[in-house]
């Protein structure tokens, strides 16, 4: 392994924690507008913050500011707004496919659905305990997508870099969408293919994780859109190969490690690469 490519590790490790140590300061003023708005909404606020005090590889912002590097970018606070946006909009997709998988646990936390349930039914309010949970974890996760607009909003660049650049994040954001919405109904459907389990992993990890960001801090570096683009298509294997990986560790995997339930994949019914190839090598399939 050449120098150059050992260092990438060591770079993405020192970029998590910059994003790490900005997190907390950049959320607080918009968790403090929602707090002085009721102070029923305290038990919110504190869940988005939650959320984002219990980890995660902060893999997207590390890959933004590596991509603003990459073409030349020589300040990354400048930027860094931006990453954190996309750390936003991570938390908002976990919390809303933690609900959809029904999961009990992340990053050794309660799930949220389950937490605000468990306190709905402590209390002894109106109306049904999971209905709450899961609106209350739809409208947290829902808070998290506004927040990561005005974060982005926020980088310090020319307007022309910043347009371009909230251009490629909302084709992200549309991706990580449609994926999603394609892993929902191939579960539903039963619908079993290599194909369509490589695209859901092209949608909501191969463009998600790893390209669109790298795209859109080469964008917010100044790089023109088409040599952005070309960063992003050749990195865009990897990310799928992050996409194989995880769906492997969600049935292999040490729930301790991953911090979620090893059985949830299987469970739900996800038609992941593993579930198709599983199934293209049974007898009479």
């Amino acid at each position: 392994m050449s120098d150059a490519a050992s260092a990438v590790p060591t770079e993405l490790a020192r970029l998590a924690a910059l994003v790490d140590e900005a997190l907390p300061a950049a959320v607080a003023p918009a968790m403090g507008r929602v707090r002085a708005l009721h102070p029923s909404l305290d038990p919110w606020a504190d869940e988005l913050e939650g959320m984002l005090a219990a980890g995660g590889k902060r893999l997207r912002p590390a890959l933004l500011l590596l991509g603003h590097a990459a073409v030349g970018g020589v300040d990354e606070q400048a930027v860094l707004p931006a990453g954190l946006a996309l750390e936003l909009l991570h938390t908002c997709a976990l919390l809303h496919d933690d609900l959809l998988d029904d999961a009990d646990e992340r990053r050794g936390r309660t799930t949220a659905h389950v937490s605000f349930a468990e306190t709905h039914r402590g209390e002894g309010w109106a109306g049904d305990h999971a209905r709450y949970g899961a609106a209350a974890a739809v409208l947290v996760g829902d808070l998290a997508f506004v927040v990561a607009d005005e974060l982005f909003l926020a980088a310090d660049v020319s307007a022309e870099r910043l347009l371009s650049g909230l251009r490629a994040f909302t084709r992200l954001r549309e991706e990580v969408m449609a994926g999603q919405a394609l892993d929902v109904q191939a579960a539903a459907s039963r619908l079993t293919s290599r194909e369509l389990a490589l695209t859901v992993a092209a949608a909501k990890s191969g463009r998600y994780s790893v390209a669109r960001p790298l795209e859109i801090g080469a964008l917010l570096g100044g790089a023109s859109p088409q040599a952005a683009a070309a960063l992003a298509r050749a990195v865009e294997p990897l990310g799928q190969a992050f996409q194989v990986r995880d769906d492997l560790l969600g049935v292999f995997g040490d729930a301790g490690t991953t911090g979620k339930s090893a059985a949830g994949d299987l469970r739900e019914g996800k038609r992941t690469l593993l579930v198709a190839e599983a199934a293209a090598r049974l007898p009479g399939t």
